[in-house]
């Protein structure tokens, strides 16, 4: 499964590549190489895997939500919940400021993610089915509570559309009424 990220484009500050990555490359426009141009991250481990090299670290490691993303694009491929035969790829591009553009970086990160990971995944997103379909959604408070800040909610939202959008009509409503 192969995505790409952007991180840092339109910053006022540099960007560092997420941990962990196999490789991270400098862009042609770098004025003055880095010293980890093409080198993995300090702390990644190889392991060898159906032919590739990829960490031996679990994707989640370096970024929670990737692994999240990618285990939820690996399902929707058909590959099975829990199973760690998909290798995770994600290309990062990290950006550093310059006068005009900014110059970038690849980052590489190629790993699996663990089938305890997918587990608590497929856990967490039962659960946030379950209480969006229970209507009660501020679990932490009482059903009244929680339906009284899901109205100001309702209001707050209500003030940011313009009441001529068709788009707009068709979704107002609550629909875990």
């Amino acid at each position: 499964m192969l995505d790409w990220k952007v991180n840092g484009y339109c910053s006022k500050r540099a960007v560092s590549p997420k941990k962990l990555h196999v490789m991270c490359r400098d862009g042609q426009e770098m004025k003055r190489p880095s010293l980890r141009n093409g080198k993995p991250h300090k702390n990644y481990q190889p392991k060898f895997f159906k032919g590739l090299t990829i960490g031996s670290h679990c994707l989640a490691q370096a970024n929670p939500s990737w692994a999240d993303q990618l285990a939820i694009y690996g399902w929707m491929a058909g590959v099975p919940v829990g199973s760690e035969e998909m290798v995770s790829c994600i290309d990062q591009i990290v950006a550093k400021p310059a006068e005009f553009l900014p110059t970038l970086r690849v980052a590489q990160h190629r790993a699996q993610i663990s089938t305890e990971w997918q587990e608590g995944l497929v856990d967490r997103l039962t659960s946030c089915w379950e209480v969006i379909q229970s209507g009660h959604i501020f679990t932490d408070r009482s059903r009244e509570e929680s339906d009284a800040n899901c109205e100001v909610l309702d209001m707050v939202v209500e003030d940011m559309r313009p009441d001529d959008d068709p788009y707009w009509r068709t979704v107002k409503g609550r629909m875990y009424k």
